[in-house]
Parts: C-alpha cells; structure tokens; sequence
C-alpha cells in the first residue's frame, strides 16, 4: 500500500507561475513527521521528482 506522507516542497506563487517552481537549486529537508506533525516510524520511504515531463521516484530510509 502507498499513501502520501507529506508534500516537503510547495511552489509559492509569489516567485512562480501556479503550481511551478522557479529555475535553479532547491533543498529541503524531511522532520520525520505527517502531514499533522505527527512523528512516522522507522523503515523505507519514497519519495519522487516531478519536472517538466519527468517523474523520478527514489527510496530514502528513516532510521530512529
């Protein structure tokens, strides 16, 4: 079963287009927590990157 946990990455609209980020560099960083700030458990998650024609999904792993 997959669900999403959390959106880490929203495009503000001040600096883009709707629903687009600007050019360049972004870097987030996950707490560990939902979407209600609630803490997960350890294990295996995925996460995906999606840019312009592309959708790549990668598995990150959350040790505690």
């Amino acid at each position: 079963m997959v669900r999403e946990v959390k959106e880490l990455v929203r495009p503000r609209r001040a600096y883009s287009e709707p629903g687009r980020m600007v050019s360049g560099s972004h870097k987030t960083v996950w707490d560990g927590t939902d979407s209600f700030g609630k803490s997960v458990g350890a294990g295996v998650y995925l996460y995906q990157i999606r840019a312009k024609g592309l959708t790549q999904t990668h598995k990150i792993v959350l040790l505690k």
